[in-house]
């Protein structure tokens, strides 16, 4: 991983813009048999800017619970590829913090590598973007209060206060990022 983005990571670029850092909280649940994720945009100037909320399909649960009986680790990753997609525009060679409620979902970010095949992938497809994007990521461990929980369990009102406007998701690009990173975990087997 680290061979990657030496090869692949742009020159860092030394400006004011560089200081600037973006706040991105996600969250990933696991009840009941679903699974369900959320993340919430904050602007390095603190205001709540956007949000997404999503459930995983049938097709992809059923893909991340052939490998686990409780798939929250990877369901905890999930949606911090789906924010470096949505929100990687808005932080091209900037600082951003990374807030997630997942322990272990962190130290994988951090070592660039997961304790499954598929969270290897998603993972892997995340530090690809942060490195195309020029990001200088920085991954941490809410303290208390995820606000990425109340998208995570489709609560949206705090959120609409806030003034942040909803990124609506297509389920189908959401499935394909487990199922694709699923299938190629078991093809490297």
């Amino acid at each position: 991983m680290v061979k990657i983005r030496i090869q692949q990571a742009r020159p860092v670029s030394i400006s004011a813009f560089a200081l600037k850092t973006a706040y991105i909280f996600t969250d990933g649940a696991f009840e009941k048999g679903k699974g369900t994720f959320g993340g919430v945009f904050v602007s390095p100037e603190g205001a709540c800017l956007s949000y997404f909320a999503g459930e995983v399909s049938k097709s992809a649960m059923d893909e991340l619970l052939s490998s686990s009986a409780h798939p929250i680790y990877e369901l905890e990753l999930l949606p911090v590829l789906i924010a470096l997609h949505v929100w990687g525009s808005r932080c091209i060679a900037q600082q951003v913090v990374y807030y997630l409620d997942n322990e272990p979902a962190c130290i994988g970010l951090i070592r660039g590598s997961g304790g499954t095949s598929t969270a290897d992938l998603l993972i892997a497809k995340a530090v690809r973007l942060e490195c195309e994007l020029g990001q200088h990521a920085w991954y941490a461990r809410v303290p208390h209060g995820n606000i990425a929980d109340d998208p995570s369990r489709f609560s949206f009102e705090r959120l609409n206060r806030l003034g942040a406007a909803r990124f609506i998701l297509d389920d189908d690009w959401v499935a394909s990022l487990v199922l694709e990173a699923g299938w190629s975990g078991r093809e490297a087997r």
